[in-house]
């Protein structure tokens, strides 16, 4: 799917936010559409976050299946979810 420009802004926001605090992003190569894979994996210190990003929750992706694949926290992050994602991030909130 292709990412609108509200998508791209969601998605700016979190990277933005990550990297001031530390965490490394690994993104998707296709930067215009989004697969149904994750949409950005942050790493810092030994922790690791499978994030998707979305602008709702509607038609949530399978986060469940991928943390228990991964051994890792998976989460859903949507715009509603901005104190969430602060304190996932280390930033108070």
């Amino acid at each position: 799917m292709i990412l609108d420009e509200k998508s791209r802004r969601w998605e700016s926001e979190v990277l933005e936010l990550a990297v001031r605090e530390g965490w490394t992003p690994y993104v998707q190569s296709l930067r215009n559409r989004r697969q149904p894979m994750p949409s950005v994996v942050l790493v810092n210190l030994g922790r690791v976050l499978v994030v998707y990003l979305r602008l709702n929750r509607r038609n949530p992706p399978p986060i469940d299946d991928v943390a228990a694949t991964l051994g890792v926290k998976a989460v859903l992050w949507t715009p509603a979810d901005r104190p969430l994602v602060r304190a996932a991030l280390g930033l108070p909130s």
